[in-house]
């Protein structure tokens, strides 16, 4: 699976999908592709946020996997729902 892109969209409560297009590579993710269910601390802030604080962070939940074989082998996409980092997970967050 090395040379792989993995892409996230995010899936918004009304079912659609916004892709930020950022790609990641497998290393990013530990060597691991990311399954349903998995959480991912989303590395990416808005701007003007703080990488440290958690109410500018968002936790990433896996609802699912896309492959496309056959025109898109070498990018699996991550559909993921989204929701703030909480105070417990500050241990989780990049020190001051």
């Amino acid at each position: 699976m090395d040379g792989i892109a993995i892409r996230i969209f995010r899936l918004d409560s009304n079912g659609l999908l916004f892709d930020d297009e950022v790609d990641f590579e497998l290393s990013d993710f530990g060597g691991v592709l990311p399954v349903a269910g998995d959480c991912i601390l989303y590395p990416l802030v808005q701007q003007g946020g703080s990488r440290t604080e958690p109410e500018d962070r968002e936790i990433l939940t896996v609802e699912r996997r896309l492959f496309n074989p056959r025109d898109m082998k070498d990018r699996v996409i991550l559909i993921c729902t989204v929701r703030p980092a909480t105070e417990g997970e500050r241990e989780f967050l990049p020190l001051a």
